[in-house]
C-alpha cells in the first residue's frame, strides 16, 4: 500500500511538470482554454493557476521532477522486497525478489549478524552471501545494516518462525562447514547495526553500553577505587562510537545540506541582479517574489540552522572529572563546571538498564544551548547537562560526581538533598514508557489538594510545554514562506502568522475544556481544574517531532516535515485518549471522539499552514 501511494504521488507530481513545461515552452494559456468545461478544476490544478510558481521553458528545468521520479521507484524497488519471504530446504534458501525467487545455496552463505532491542525480543538478521547469489541491488541492504558492500538479506523477529529459521540456519551452515572442511559460518552478534539499534530501542540505543567496548571494565575498576571524597582522580567518560557518529555525522551532513541551500540562494541572487550567466544563470523569480531578499533569506537561514545544529552536536558530551570539577565537552573545547557550581543531580530510569541524568549547574560558562538540556528532562530552565548510561563509566562518574558535590553542599542545603533519584523527566517517559507515565502523572495530580482549582499562575507554569508547541508551527510558518518562498514580510502576512500563532495556542483551552465539561455534564464527576494542569504535560513529546519537522523544514527537505506533522498530530491523539482514559476512566466513542480533538485542531493548523505559506 504505501509503495502503492509512493508510485502514483511520484508519477502525478511527475506529470504536472511535464504539462507545465509543454504548456509554459509553447505559451498556451491552459486555465483560459479549460474555462467553464468540467475539466476545469484539474487544469487549474495541474497548471497551479492563481499559485506564483517558476515558468519551465527548458528540458534541463524537468531535471528535478525527474531526479526525484527516479529515486521514488528506487525506493519502492528497495521497500517492496526488504523484508522478503524466505523459503528454506535442504539444498538451500529461496528469497523474493519482486515476483519471483532467487535461489541460494548453503555454501554460498557468507555472513550471519544480527541485532536485537534492549529487551531481546526483537531482531533483524542480516544474511550475507557471495557475488554467485542475489543480485548487485541487494548490497544496499548490507550498506544500510553496517556500511558493508556484500550482497544481503535482512530477515525479523516478525516473520513467522524465526527462531526455528536460524536454528536452521546455524544447522546447515555448520552441516556445510564439517563437508567441505571451511570455517563455519556462526551468528555474530557484536557485528550490530546501529541504524537497527536505534529503530528496534531508541531508549537503548542512547543510554546502553556498547557489548565492544573492551576499556570499560579497566576504567571502572580504577574509578570504584578512586571514587572517595577527598580523592578525585581523572576519569575520561566517552560515548560508544554508534552514539558519537551519529551526532557527529548528522550534523555534518546537515551543515552541509544548509550550506549548499545557502550558496545556491547567492548563486541565484548574483545571477538575477547582475545578469550574470553561467553557473550564475538563474530563472526568474514569480512575480510576487523578490530577488533583493534572496540574500535576507539565505542569512535567516543560517540563523534558524546553526543553533539546532550546535544543540544536535553537543546534546550528549563527553564528561571528564577532575580534582576542580567536571570538564564537559563542547565541541572541541572543554568547559569546567566546578563542584560547588553543581546544584542538582536528577536520575530518571527508563528500565533496569536505562539511565539518564541531570547534572544542573549556576556555572555561567556553560552555553545557551544547555538550558535546553534541562528542559528537555524536566521543563526547568537551569543550565545543564544530560548524562545517559551509555557513557563508558557512567556508574563510578556518577557516583563520584554524588560524593564530591554533596561534600560541597552548603548548611542550607543540607536538608533537602542535592541527588533526586526517580525524577519525573515527563517528556522522557512518555516518550518510551507513555502507559507508565500517563498513570502516574494521574497518580501524582490526584493526591495534590489543590488539584481541584484552576489558579491561573499554575496553569501558566504548566503551560509552557503549549507555549512551545504553537511556537515551533509559528515559525515553521515563517521559515516556509520568508526563506523557502522567499516572500518578503509584508502587512498582511504578518497579521496571518499573529492569525495561525493564536489559533495553535487555543487547543491547550479547547483541549482541557472539553475534558471537563464533558465529564461534568456526562458522568457528574468534573475533576475541575486537573485536566488544565495534565494536558500540557502529556503533550512533551510533540516537541520533539515539531522540531525535527521545523529542522527537515529549513533544509528544505519535501514531503517529510508535513509527514513529521501528521505523525505529531497522531501522536497527540494517544497521548489525549490514554490521559482521559488513565484519569476518568473512560472508553469506546466518547474517549476516541474527546480524545481526538487534539489532533483534529493539529490537521487544521497543518491546512492553514499549508494556504499561509
Amino acid at each position: 500500500m504505501l509503495c502503492t501511494v509512493l508510485i502514483v504521488v511520484a508519477v502525478v507530481r511527475w506529470g504536472r511538470a511535464v504539462l507545465q513545461y509543454l504548456w509554459d515552452s509553447r505559451n498556451i494559456n491552459a486555465a483560459f482554454i479549460a474555462r467553464d468545461t468540467f475539466y476545469e478544476p484539474l487544469v487549474n490544478w495541474f497548471n497551479q493557476t492563481g499559485q506564483s510558481r517558476p515558468r519551465i521553458r527548458d528540458l534541463l528545468d524537468l531535471a528535478p521532477s525527474f531526479g526525484w521520479l527516479g529515486l521514488a521507484l528506487l525506493v519502492v524497488v528497495f521497500v517492496r522486497n526488504f523484508f522478503p519471504t524466505i523459503r528454506t530446504s535442504s539444498r538451500g534458501i529461496l528469497i523474493e525478489w519482486g515476483n519471483g525467487w532467487l535461489p541460494v545455496g548453503w555454501e554460498q552463505v557468507s555472513g550471519l549478524r544480527v541485532t536485537e532491542d534492549l529487551s531481546g525480543e526483537r531482531f533483524v538478521l542480516l544474511l550475507q552471501t557471495n557475488n554467485k547469489a542475489l543480485t548487485s541491488w541487494h548490497r544496499f541492504y548490507s550498506l544500510l545494516y553496517r556500511f558493508s558492500l556484500r550482497r544481503g538479506v535482512l530477515i525479523t523477529s516478525g516473520i513467522s518462525d524465526f527462531l526455528p529459521l536460524v536454528r536452521m540456519l546455524t544447522s546447515e551452515l555448520e552441516q556445510v562447514a564439517r563437508q567441505t572442511k571451511q570455517p563455519v559460518v556462526k551468528l555474530d552478534e557484536k557485528a550490530s547495526s546501529p541504524l537497527f539499534q536505534l529503530l528496534l530501542s531508541p531508549a537503548g540505543f542512547f543510554s546502553r553500553r556498547s557489548k565492544s567496548d573492551k576499556d570499560y571494565v579497566e576504567y571502572a575498576t580504577q574509578a570504584g577505587l578512586t571514587a572517595q571524597p577527598g580523592r578525585v582522580a581523572s576519569i575520561m567518560a566517552t560515548y560508544p562510537k554508534r552514539i558519537s557518529t551519529l551526532l557527529v555525522g548528522g550534523t555534518a551532513i546537515m551543515a552541509v545540506l544548509g550550506l549548499l541551500r545557502v550558496l545556491d540562494m547567492l548563486r541565484q541572487w548574483i545571477g538575477l541582479s547582475f545578469g550574470l550567466g553561467g553557473i550564475f544563470s538563474s530563472a526568474p523569480l514569480p512575480f510576487d517574489q523578490s530577488v533583493w531578499w534572496l540574500p535576507v533569506a539565505a542569512v535567516l537561514l543560517l540563523v534558524v540552522l546553526i543553533p539546532m545544529l550546535v544543540v544536535v552536536r553537543n546534546i550528549l558530551p563527553d564528561i571528564e572529572s577532575r580534582q576542580e570539577g567536571l570538564m564537559v565537552r563542547y565541541f572541541n573545547r572543554w568547559l569546567l563546571v566546578r563542584w560547588e557550581e553543581i546544584i542538582a543531580v536528577k536520575t530518571a530510569s527508563l528500565s533496569e538498564d536505562n539511565h539518564v541524568v541531570l547534572i544542573q549547574t549556576t556555572n555561567q560558562s556553560l552555553k545557551l544551548m544547555h538550558h535546553l538540556s534541562s528542559l528537555l528532562f524536566d521543563g526547568s530552565n537551569a543550565r545543564g547537562v544530560l548524562l545517559t548510561s551509555a557513557l563508558s563509566v557512567y556508574d563510578p562518574l556518577v557516583q563520584q560526581i554524588v560524593l564530591e558535590v554533596s561534600r560541597r553542599q552548603r548548611p542550607n542545603e543540607q536538608d533537602e538533598g542535592i541527588l533526586t533519584e526517580d525524577a519525573p523527566a515527563w517528556l522522557l517517559r512518555l516518550m518510551f514508557k507513555p502507559s507508565e507515565a500517563i498513570d502516574r502523572m494521574v497518580s501524582n495530580i490526584l493526591r495534590r489538594e489543590d488539584s481541584d482549582k484552576i489558579k491561573f499562575e499554575t496553569m501558566i507554569a504548566l503551560g509552557r510545554p503549549m507555549l512551545w508547541l504553537a511556537a515551533i508551527p509559528t515559525l515553521m510558518l515563517l521559515v516556509e514562506r520568508h526563506i523557502n518562498g522567499v516572500h518578503y514580510p509584508t502587512v498582511g502576512s504578518i497579521i496571518n502568522v499573529l492569525i495561525f500563532a493564536g489559533f495553535c495556542l487555543l487547543e491547550y483551552p479547547i483541549a482541557a475544556a472539553v475534558a471537563r465539561f464533558s465529564e461534568r455534564n456526562m458522568d457528574g464527576d468534573a475533576h475541575l481544574a486537573r485536566p488544565f494542569y495534565l494536558y500540557p504535560t502529556a503533550q512533551l513529546p510533540r516537541i520533539v517531532v515539531m522540531l525535527g519537522a521545523l529542522l527537515l523544514l529549513v533544509l528544505n527537505v519535501p514531503l517529510l516535515p508535513i509527514l513529521l506533522w501528521i505523525g505529531a498530530a497522531i501522536w497527540s491523539f494517544l497521548l489525549t485518549s490514554g490521559l482521559w482514559e488513565g484519569l476518568y476512566g473512560w472508553s469506546g466513542g466518547k474517549l476516541l471522539g474527546i480524545g481526538a480533538i487534539p489532533a483534529i485542531i493539529q490537521v487544521i493548523a497543518l491546512m492553514m499552514w499549508a494556504s499561509m505559506s
